[in-house]
């Protein structure tokens, strides 16, 4: 289904954006923490990561406990990070 969007997840496909948003330390420690802190919800727990980019957060979950996490991107990257 093409929901007319295809430009704004595109966008998304650039390996640069995640580049830039993994070296913002600031912003990836402090969803880290946020996550790890409250390991309570994530242990044992299915977690859908919606736009997971490059997947970070998914495994910051599955660190804080998670039994399953499925991964879910609308960019073309997700093709890119299949291999």
């Amino acid at each position: 289904h093409d929901s007319g969007n295809k430009g704004y997840y595109e966008g998304y496909a650039q390996t640069s954006i995640h580049e830039e948003m993994l070296k913002d330390t600031a912003r990836t420690e402090a969803y880290r923490e946020a996550i790890l802190r409250n390991r309570v919800y994530f242990e044992g727990a299915v977690v859908v990561d919606i736009g997971c980019g490059t997947g970070i957060l998914a495994m910051i979950a599955v660190k804080a406990g998670a039994s399953k996490v499925y991964c879910i991107e609308a960019s073309s990257l997700a093709k890119a990070t299949e291999k």
